[in-house]
């Protein structure tokens, strides 16, 4: 039996991606960030969605695609992906939603060791999508737990000193 991959793409930098549309539980514009003294670079900081704190992962640097000092932060196109990983929410902020799509399980192959110039530690597979190749995300290793409950001590201890 053949099984249909429902999948959110977007982009980021000049490659394609997506992830399981079963992952995102939101897209929201790109509102204020708070920052976080002493995260990792890749972190942007945390934002309140619906009276949740969310931590926000720029998915350039997680990916070392490019520096932030690169990224046009006033484009009109960029969008915070609220995807639901180990258990928990976190948002990763990309370049452009592209559509919602259906791939068929023999579309998608397994990611070469050097599929884009990415580290295969973050990609599943490879889709083919008519003349396009989008990059599926593992998004448990673009954000993993420790990393998830290390953001959230930071977090509520800086909560907590103010």
């Amino acid at each position: 039996m053949v099984l249909d991959l429902h999948l959110v793409t977007f982009r980021v930098g000049t490659e394609l991606f997506g992830v399981p549309i079963a992952r995102v539980q939101d897209i929201v514009r790109l509102p204020t960030i708070t920052q976080i003294p002493q995260a990792p670079g890749f972190v942007e900081g945390v934002i309140n969605l619906h009276g949740r704190v969310i931590p926000i992962i720029d998915m350039r640097k997680r990916l070392g695609q490019i520096s932030g000092d690169e990224v046009d932060v006033h484009d009109k196109r960029r969008r915070i992906l609220i995807v639901e990983a180990e258990h928990r929410r976190a948002g990763v902020i990309v370049d452009e939603i592209k559509e919602v799509i259906k791939l068929t399980e023999e579309r998608v192959e397994a990611a070469s060791p050097t599929a884009s110039g990415l580290s295969n530690q973050y990609i599943k597979g490879v889709g083919k999508l008519n003349d396009a190749l989008i990059l599926l995300i593992d998004i448990e290793k673009v954000l993993t737990a420790d990393e998830l409950t290390g953001i959230d001590s930071m977090h509520f201890t800086e909560t907590r000193a103010t």
